[in-house]
């Protein structure tokens, strides 16, 4: 009886029923951090082979949460790409590039990478980014191998300085 079930709950549910049987669990998420980006004006670059490129540069922010507290400084940018198809309207393809350097409050600097998709959420215009985090401080270290997502949400208005605001969870098993 006991194979049954878990024969038919594979045909009907296969990630699902495969995992429980052999004994996986989902990841959990845990949030790491709130962050504010202020960002300038655009600059479109031009096209090439995987779209139209525009750069955003990141002009300062801050970050805090239990584990991370800081400012991001004035040295990244979104190296951002749109579908050709579309051209510069960022509701139809907007690919994430995101390179910033953050600094704690105790003086540490970590490197963060940002990537992903524009979601079509329409009103609420968000992203959904994998995170990645990189530092030499002993301090932070652990931040190296952390499995990041982060929800970035935009305001309705373009153009001029701006900022954005992203949560981060971290991912673990």
């Amino acid at each position: 009886m006991m194979r049954t079930s878990v024969l038919i709950k594979a045909l009907l549910f296969p990630s699902t029923a495969l995992s429980a049987a052999h004994g996986f669990k989902s990841p959990s998420l845990s949030h790491l951090c709130s962050v504010n980006f202020t960002l300038g004006d655009a600059i479109p670059v031009g096209s090439g082979p995987r779209g139209i490129r525009l750069v955003i540069p990141i002009l300062n922010g801050t970050f805090w949460g239990s584990q991370l507290e800081g400012t991001i400084l004035p040295i990244g940018a979104d190296w951002a790409l749109l579908d050709a198809k579309y051209g510069l309207d960022p509701d139809k393809s907007f690919t994430v590039d995101v390179r910033a350097t953050f600094k704690t409050q105790d003086e540490e600097f970590i490197q963060v990478t940002l990537s992903g998709e524009r979601q079509p959420d329409d009103a609420q215009k968000r992203t959904l980014v994998r995170i990645g985090m990189e530092t030499g401080s002993g301090k932070y270290y652990w931040v190296n191998s952390l499995v990041g997502l982060g929800v970035v949400t935009r305001p309705a208005r373009e153009g001029g300085e701006f900022e954005l605001g992203m949560e981060v969870w971290q991912a673990r098993l």
